[in-house]
């Protein structure tokens, strides 16, 4: 969290071991969620569905300024290239975006998910309507435990 609005355009293209070489590995698409300030703002979100070292949006993006920045390049392990299956997911002024394959990620049971990726459900389980099983409706008063999915770094 930065004190005044910064760029990471350094970190993101050029520093020893940028985002943008990232890319070249992690070429399923890439993400952007900026926050002006630290509490209660919604972040500025950029997703695209292709390799940030292949166009120029990557780029261009850097320029953006904030306090807090959650940056994600993908490697598609489930689920294709497309807009709703690329991170970071939002809701409200949450983002969430990760590395690695959810392997049991069914075991969730969310339905009306945008994506078809593990993420993509993985992040549903923010939303209060998506079902008596998510840490939301938990906290509502259901009573049933959440499975707690294994995870496999990618």
């Amino acid at each position: 969290m930065a004190a005044e609005p910064v760029s990471l355009r350094r970190e993101l293209l050029e520093a020893p071991n940028p985002l943008i070489r990232q890319s070249e590995h992690h070429d399923s698409g890439w993400g952007m969620a900026v926050y002006e300030r630290v509490e209660g703002a919604d972040p500025a979100l950029i997703r695209i569905p292709e390799a940030a070292h292949a166009g120029r949006d990557f780029a261009r993006a850097t320029e953006a300024t904030g306090r807090i920045f959650n940056v994600h390049v993908r490697r598609a392990t489930v689920g294709g290239l497309a807009l709703e299956n690329t991170h970071p997911f939002t809701l409200g002024s949450l983002s969430f975006g990760h590395n690695g394959t959810v392997i049991d990620y069914p075991l969730l049971e969310i339905e009306d998910v945008a994506g078809d990726t593990d993420s993509s459900i993985c992040s549903a389980t923010w939303s209060p309507t998506s079902s008596p099983r998510t840490p939301w409706a938990r906290c509502a008063g259901w009573s049933r435990p959440l499975p707690r999915p294994r995870c496999s770094r990618g």
